[in-house]
């Protein structure tokens, strides 16, 4: 905080002297537009925080980009007798725009030092989504190749500024008075990352939970949209007794809706944009149903066998084996051999 002072103070007596120099110095005659962008190099930055953490020579440079334009455009001479004055306006806008990014950098790095005060840490299960996608995609074309069943989900949170009254997380009046003080994202933060560890906490190990934008995205291998009702009400019991939250929850599941990780990503997040999704009735792609039929062709191979005389035991058992697809390997038997060669086998629906 006295870092954060100290430069607010100079912040106001570099525009200070910037205001009166043609006073102090009259000889000096900055021009005019020059005041105007000093002031609106230091609001875009205050406005727009992530501009901070751009390196100081790009902006300094894309300042650059206009100044020089709007000299020319106006008349104002550049080089020659007036070279002393153009490096005096540069300096000006370089100067401005220093103060205000170090000043916006301390105030983000004080906001993330409240968020992680009041927030406990996120679970180390749950991934980015930049990072938890390629384990998506290797899980959906593991599904695939083996004609299993796969579920997405993507979850949020309704209402997240919900009253502080309705909400048991906010119950607290020394947290209440502590959260309303500090901005609203890192009430946002807090609810998230208490979803996340809840998210891990109920879908287990085999799921993989991501983080994308403001909501989460999810994957349950080997979850059919048979098991996903219960999984819902799961999730919603869990968020409402332990959070005082409601989700708002989108599936799309494999093979039934869609059959690559866009299309199903996709299905997934406007389902959980448009409330009046109806779950019970999916939209049926070409390949739904083809785990279902594959169990279903198994089993009557089997029975078949069985049911047959003692003469043809042995043909029964060799057609069956010759026209059974490959078992599915299980999750973790998956996720720790070598299954990068198995990953290139086409799919091959009549299989």
């Amino acid at each position: 905080m006295t870092q954060v002072r100290y430069l607010l103070i100079g912040m106001c007596s570099w525009l200070f002297l910037l205001y009166n120099v043609e006073r102090l110095a009259a000889p000096a005659n900055i021009a005019s537009f020059v005041y105007i962008m000093t002031v609106v190099a230091a609001v875009a930055l205050f406005f727009v925080p992530r501009l901070c953490w751009v390196g100081f020579q790009w902006l300094f440079l894309t300042a650059m980009v206009p100044f020089f334009a709007l000299k020319w455009l106006l008349g104002y001479q550049i080089w020659g007798a007036n070279w002393p004055i153009t490096i005096v306006e540069m300096s000006a806008i370089a100067l401005t725009i220093g103060l205000a990014q170090m000043i916006v950098r301390r105030f983000d790095k004080l906001q993330t030092l409240l968020v992680n005060l009041t927030t406990d840490p996120i679970d180390e299960e749950v991934h980015s989504f930049r990072t938890g996608q390629s384990q998506i995609y290797r899980e959906i074309r593991r599904a695939r190749q083996y004609q299993r069943p796969a579920s997405l989900l993507a979850i949020s949170v309704v209402d997240a500024q919900a009253d502080p009254e309705q909400n048991p997380l906010l119950q607290d009046s020394y947290l209440r008075r502590f959260l309303e003080e500090i901005q609203s994202e890192t009430l946002k933060r807090h609810i998230t990352t208490r979803l996340a560890n809840l998210l891990v906490s109920v879908l287990g190990d085999t799921a993989v939970v991501t983080k994308r934008d403001g909501h989460f995205v999810t994957l349950l291998p080997e979850a059919s949209r048979e098991q996903l009702d219960e999984i819902m009400q799961k999730l919603q019991k869990a968020a409402a007794d332990n959070l005082g939250l409601k989700l708002r929850i989108g599936i799309s599941t494999f093979p039934d809706e869609a059959v690559t990780f866009e299309s199903m990503l996709e299905h997934a997040e406007s389902d959980m944009t448009n409330p009046a999704s109806d779950h019970l009735s999916p939209k049926k792609t070409p390949f739904a149903g083809l785990h279902r039929q594959s169990d279903t062709n198994a089993d009557h191979r089997g029975s078949s066998a069985q049911n047959a005389g003692p003469d043809n035991i042995a043909q029964a058992s060799t057609v069956s084996n010759e026209a059974q697809p490959t078992s599915p390997l299980p999750v973790n038997e998956y996720r720790n051999g070598d299954y990068r060669e198995s990953l290139n086998l086409p799919f091959n629906p009549a299989a």
